[in-house]
């Protein structure tokens, strides 16, 4: 199976979560409950984090070629004395065509914080719920859905009992801590 590689054991949670699972192998897997304890499970055909970034990467470079695309920035174009200018969804400000960018009005990556089935992915790029927003307008709202994202993954952290769940294949380490932290302080008080 090759050689193992040790998880973050710089906090003493993951020396906990060490403790108790142990190293993770070489491979794809999955932490599993077996009989009251937690386990590895290798799974050959799960999709990583980063292999799901690399595959929306190539989705959304790939729809740039789309009619849809098109078919949105056509729509939103406006012939003015300066040139050809394009109407922002959001402020209703006209620019360049190097000044906006397609947006999904739904977003590619739900707000659950949770990866998408593949099919549902492909289903979520290639979408007519599309609009032209300036640049900044975009930085703006991405940031609030990125906001709501790590929010919903604090918030997955815990089970119903309010017991840790070590679920860390859309959680970073910073987030990690952040959520156990939270918890041993309302179960403080």
């Amino acid at each position: 199976m090759g050689t193992k590689k040790d998880l973050p054991t710089t906090c003493s949670i993951f020396k906990d979560f060490y403790a108790i699972v142990g190293d993770m192998p070489d491979g794809k897997c999955i932490l599993v409950e077996s009989n009251g304890r937690l386990t590895w499970q290798i799974v050959e055909e799960l999709i990583q984090d980063n292999e799901i970034h690399l595959i929306v990467t190539a989705l959304r470079q790939a729809f740039r070629y789309s009619k849809l695309y098109t078919r949105c920035l056509e729509q939103a174009r406006v012939e003015t004395t300066e040139g050809i200018r394009y109407t922002c969804a959001t402020c209703g400000g006209l620019f360049k065509k190097s000044e906006v960018q397609v947006d999904h009005i739904t977003p590619i990556m739900p707000l659950t914080g949770e990866f998408p089935p593949l099919n549902e992915l492909v289903t979520r790029v290639w979408t007519k719920e599309l609009q032209i927003v300036d640049k900044m307008c975009h930085t703006a709202k991405t940031t609030v859905e990125n906001k709501q994202r790590k929010a919903a993954r604090l918030k997955n952290a815990f089970d119903d009992d309010g017991r840790l769940k070590f679920e860390f294949s859309s959680m970073s380490v910073k987030e990690f801590t952040s959520a156990h932290k939270k918890h041993q302080d309302q179960t403080r008080t």
